[in-house]
């Protein structure tokens, strides 16, 4: 058991699941697929029908209106299942279930550490406490040092409890500045070591080597690192306490009660403004996803309902009558979860002249991909400023100011708003180059102005995200093509460069705190650390080592680690697929290198954008080889986790005392960091006006020789 449990913490995270997660979902429903009586296809199109849905890539081998009711739910379930939403869903759902685990082991240690409390008592062993430890179950958790929720304890009396605020900063300084006088009284300075050599009197040779410390000093100074973790976290917060939950944290802990008997104020009592902002996450998220659909299927259903030429073409475009209600329903949810797939076998291009249902699928696709953590950021901003509930107001406060230690797909505002200038820029740029490009030509000929801009926004959202489409692909302009290949590869950026920029522990994902510790070691420390005159080139380098890094510099290193893992697989994929299908290529079809890459792109990209094939309404992939179908199911499944989060992501991290432990390390590396890089700007600039001072003394001195 042990050996699982090692394995497990070492090999096993959330990409790795994910995967697992994924994969499982494509084989599964192939297997759903392939076993259906009566069924013709090929395990290959079953599996890459599953892989499709289940990835939202929306390419798909076989024809639309060849699926019976029975495969169109397969793939409406599918796609649900595979949807970045509900994966997070699952993801608060967990994390709120381990949180509650926690509070049983808050309860279980908290008993043990009263009866162990009551036992010293029976034996009349009596310890006194300082006078700042008010609470009795708290200090007594802290007295037992070897206890494992010590940390947990902390957080939890830091965002719930009043009194934890009632030390002001000018107690913390009193104690800061005891602390350091007993310090320097107890401890010889190291430089003073290093450069002096000891004296040690008869009567302390026989003493024990070491330091001594005075007796309460490690105490004094856990409690004043206490002290400032409790006011720097208690910053997050209002000081006034909700009156709703006016229960203190110690009665509840002191209770003989079991995990399943906490109340929900308790239970927000003991697991602080986090735990409430998941629990309030794992309530509106399932309710935004099924209020987004069904708004926009209801919509379209009206749409169609009031138009004569829409029940029309559910009338003729398949060659049997489309139920309104299906099709309302399917593209509404295949446009929020960007797969991109529609019952009708021409797509959306019937809806060429008709704004509605491209407005609606548009404004869909949009909340299901990019502006989905817009959307639920200024919705939960809304919530904020008319909620009337003071403790809510407070939920809604925290997930605002630290929304990526909750959830990985709502960001700060500076990332939010970024993600608003990037949706703006793309669509303006893709509609540009589509009207530039194409308004010659036999595609657009007969189409409205107003239409053809309303065409060319569709198009570039449908292919950026899902794969729909409302023109021919195979007649628009190469240049068009082109962009949109660029654009499909590239669409994961925005939502995966905001997940990695904002994450609580981007510096230490990017490695950015290894370089000062690299460079301490090589060069050493305290007094045996090597000295080396100051130039102006080193001081400079030092320097640009140590600057501090702007944000522009983490999209930055974050998009050239993106590059850099990514661009083989595609390369690669494109590669293969030409050497398979180069009889085809090769011969008068319209199979070309540059269809092949645009299908690649947009497997990678999990767009569901294709060229298409004439004479038939599936994707060009349903003409390759099998071989070269499977090279594009792995391109779909590798596609599908590029706009993940890291391993590391403070967002799906479960609660536990390791959580705790990684968050105080953080902290720690980050006040380091910033110590290091303002030491060195002293130094920097120090060395650097005595590295100049000798270059002008020198200077002058050959001057001097010379004349």
């Amino acid at each position: 058991m042990e050996g699982i449990k090692s394995f497990w913490s070492e090999h096993i995270n959330f990409l790795v699941l994910h995967y697992f997660y994924i994969i499982s979902l494509c084989f599964i429903f192939a297997g759903l697929y392939y076993c259906q009586p009566g069924t013709d296809w090929d395990f290959i199109d079953a599996l890459y029908m599953s892989t499709t849905g289940a990835t939202n890539t929306g390419l798909n081998t076989i024809a639309m209106s060849e699926l019976s009711l029975y495969q169109y739910l397969l793939m409406f379930f599918s796609s649900i299942c595979g949807s970045h939403v509900i994966v997070s869903i699952i993801i608060v759902l967990v994390r709120k279930h381990y949180f509650s685990k926690r509070f049983e082991d808050v309860l279980a240690y908290n008993r043990e550490l009263q009866e162990r409390v009551k036992q010293r008592k029976r034996e009349g062993v009596t310890r006194k406490k300082p006078p700042f430890w008010r609470s009795k179950s708290m200090s007594d958790c802290r007295e037992a040092n070897s206890g494992p929720l010590q940390i947990v304890l902390r957080r939890f009396r830091t965002e719930n409890s009043k009194d934890d605020s009632a030390f002001g900063e000018e107690e913390i300084a009193q104690r800061m500045k005891q602390l350091q006088q007993q310090q320097q009284q107890s401890t010889p300075s190291l430089a003073a070591a290093a450069h002096s050599q000891p004296t040690v009197s008869p009567q302390q040779e026989g003493a024990p080597g070491g330091i001594a410390f005075n007796p309460d000093i490690a105490y004094q100074r856990e409690r004043a690192r206490q002290l400032m973790d409790d006011t720097r976290d208690g910053g997050i917060k209002d000081k006034d306490e909700d009156d709703l939950f006016t229960e203190d944290i110690n009665e509840i802990l002191r209770k003989p009660i079991d995990k399943s008997q906490l109340t929900r104020e308790q239970r927000y009592k003991i697991g602080g403004l986090e735990y409430r902002a998941i629990d309030f996450l794992s309530k509106m998220i399932p309710i935004w996803y099924l209020s987004v659909n069904l708004i926009g299927s209801l919509a379209l259903r009206i749409y169609i309902a009031s138009s004569n030429y829409a029940q029309q073409v559910m009338e003729t475009s398949n060659p049997t009558p489309m139920d309104p209600w299906l099709f309302s329903f399917f593209v509404c949810i295949s446009s929020f979860d960007n797969l991109g797939l529609s019952v009708l076998d021409a797509s959306m291009v019937p809806f060429l002249n008709a704004p509605a249902p491209l407005l609606i699928s548009a404004f869909m696709i949009l909340l299901g991909n990019t502006g989905y953590p817009i959307s639920l950021r200024a919705a939960v901003w809304c919530m904020h400023k008319l909620t009337p509930n003071e403790h809510t107001r407070k939920t809604l406060r925290y997930l605002l100011d630290h929304p990526r230690r909750c959830y990985t797909n709502m960001f700060p505002s500076t990332q939010t708003w970024w993600l608003v200038i990037v949706v703006v820029v793309f669509n303006v740029v893709m509609t540009g180059v589509f009207l530039a490009t194409n308004f010659w030509l036999p595609v657009l000929e007969g189409v409205s102005w107003p239409s053809r801009v309303l065409d060319g926004f569709f198009q570039g959202v449908s292919t950026r995200n899902a794969g729909f489409v409302v023109v021919n692909l195979l007649e628009v302009n190469p240049g068009t093509q082109i962009c949109y290949i660029i654009f499909m590869y590239i669409s994961v950026y925005p939502l995966a460069i905001s997940i990695r920029n904002s994450n609580v522990y981007q510096e230490r994902e990017l490695g950015i705190y290894s370089h000062t510790r690299q460079d301490d070691e090589e060069q050493g420390l305290g007094p045996f650390k090597l000295r080396r005159k100051p130039t102006i080139s080193s001081v400079m380098t030092t320097s640009r080592k140590l600057i501090t890094k702007r944000p522009s510099f983490y999209v930055m290193q974050q998009l050239q680690r993106q590059l850099a893992q990514e661009i083989i697989w595609l390369v690669m994929g494109v590669f293969f697929i030409c050497v398979i299908e180069a009889e085809s290529i090769m011969s008068p079809t319209p199979i070309t290198a540059l269809t092949v890459l645009y299908e690649c792109a947009s497997a990678f990209g999990t767009a569901g954008s294709s060229t298409g094939f004439p004479g038939v309404s599936t994707s060009q992939s349903a003409q390759y080889h099998t071989l070269s179908k499977l090279i594009l199911i792995a391109l779909m499944v590798r596609g599908r986790h590029r706009g993940l989060p890291s391993a590391i992501d403070r967002a799906v991290q479960l609660p536990s005392e390791e959580l705790d432990e990684m968050d105080n390390k953080e902290q720690q590396l980050k006040q380091q960091y910033h110590v290091d890089i303002t030491s060195s700007r002293e130094l920097s600039t120090s060395d650097l006006s005595m590295s100049t001072s000798r270059w002008h003394i020198r200077t002058s001195n050959s001057h001097r020789s010379i004349l």
